[in-house]
């Protein structure tokens, strides 16, 4: 539904006639080629943003989670149990 709006253009005055359109005039790939073009600026800052934040977060969290490895009161009791399951009893 999202590419087949994006082929065409919007609904209202249609500026080479001077008519109100009703239905939408095909316009093919210009759309895209608009966004790559004049308004590409915004494209690109959109793109840059969005790496660069989610880059910095995925940075921001392996830190945390390395900085937290050493704080993990419930491991060892886990691990005890695990090693008991795994140990035959001793009877």
């Amino acid at each position: 539904m999202a590419l087949k709006e994006s082929l065409y253009g919007t609904k209202g005055l249609d500026p080479a006639t001077g008519f109100i359109s009703g239905t939408e005039s095909f316009v093919g790939l210009r759309n895209y080629a608009d966004i790559f073009g004049s308004a590409g600026e915004q494209f690109w800052n959109t793109t840059f943003f969005t790496v660069a934040t989610v880059g910095l977060e995925a940075v921001i969290g392996v830190a945390m989670a390395r900085s937290c490895r050493g704080l993990q009161p419930h491991r060892e009791p886990l691990t005890r149990i695990g090693n008991e399951l795994r140990s035959p009893a001793s009877a």
